[in-house]
């Protein structure tokens, strides 16, 4: 039973990664009302949607509706199992959290379509969702056979410690990202690495009117069509730049630490190419204006780089009953 528990947690993570992939879909080709009503999907049962209508912007969002109820369902069997399984105290706790963090997202979702969108529940929804795949793959880790005879220590190191850093570091970018993708901010600077030309942007109100006539005359000149941004969209997109940079460093000094360790070679060298991949495809966002794809691959590297965090931070916190 332990092993079918543990082919399932796997089975879950995969799939919640699967699921970012495509909610970071549905916001890049702009689908998430393309589907207006929840929980019905055009006032049927989303289940029995005839396949043959799921074309444009209803393929991505009802396949996210679609994916996200299968993720909910295999983290509600698995938290059944765990509960009546021998599984210590710990995992049990932890399998309540993810099928209370599932439902939460669930009604998110919901609420980010019934009030058209609003970017503090867009924000909070795609945050959570980063934190429930956290969720399902520390429970893949502990699951494992291998862990029979081990717990998650409290007892930190200096690398365990760093990890931890690490993590949060890189998930409090990804919340910056939501805020930054829900807030229509991604596109307050077409250019890279500097910000309309400057390395350090004015946020005064002559600088911003500035820039908006600038881009009135962009929308003239080109068949791009820039929104006018504000000061604090161009602020959010700053930080969001700014912290990227920091965690870059940050990150290679980790994956360095890493790399001395001899379990943890191959771990450093993945690290080292999702960042330096993240902070490409950050470029790359920006100098596409937001082509979805790039930009779907750019929250979902994001999400890959949080997952392997968590995976190692796990790792280096195991230690024997």
């Amino acid at each position: 039973m332990k092993k079918n528990i543990h082919y399932l947690a796997i089975f879950t993570m995969c799939l919640t990664f699967l699921l970012i992939f495509v909610g970071a879909l549905v916001k890049s080709t702009e689908a998430g009302l393309s589907v207006p009503d929840w929980p019905t999907t055009f006032g049927e049962n989303m289940f029995l949607f005839p396949l043959s209508s799921m074309v444009g912007g209803i393929l991505y969002e009802h396949s996210h509706r679609l994916i996200a109820s299968f993720v909910g369902f295999c983290i509600l069997i698995n938290t059944i199992l765990i509960q009546l399984s021998n599984h210590q105290k710990y995992v049990k706790i932890l399998t309540l959290i993810a099928l209370f963090a599932v439902i939460i997202q669930g009604i998110l979702g919901g609420l980010t379509v019934l009030y058209f969108l609003p970017a503090w529940i867009s924000a909070s929804h795609a945050t959570l969702g980063q934190s429930t795949f956290c969720l399902t793959i520390i429970l893949a880790v502990i699951t494992s056979p291998k862990w029979e005879n081990f717990i998650l220590s409290k007892n930190k190191t200096h690398i365990s410690l760093i990890s931890i850093y690490a993590t949060i570091s890189v998930w409090l970018q990804l919340i910056i990202g939501a805020i930054v993708r829900h807030t229509e901010s991604g596109l307050v600077a077409l250019d890279f690495p500097k910000m309309n030309n400057e390395w350090i942007p004015s946020f005064s109100n002559k600088s911003i009117i500035e820039l908006n006539e600038n881009r009135f005359i962009q929308n003239f000149d080109s068949s791009i069509d820039l929104d006018f941004i504000t000061s604090s969209q161009l602020f959010i997109h700053y930080l969001h730049r700014c912290w990227g940079y920091v965690i870059f460093v940050f990150i290679l000094y980790f994956a360095y630490l890493l790399y001395k360790k001899n379990n943890y070679k191959y771990i450093s060298i993945i690290l080292c190419f999702l960042i330096s991949t993240q902070i490409g495809l950050g470029a790359l966002t920006v100098l596409s204006l937001k082509q979805f794809l790039i930009t779907s691959l750019h929250v979902s590297n994001g999400a890959a780089i949080l997952g392997l965090l968590t995976y190692i931070t796990t790792k280096l916190h195991k230690t024997k009953i």
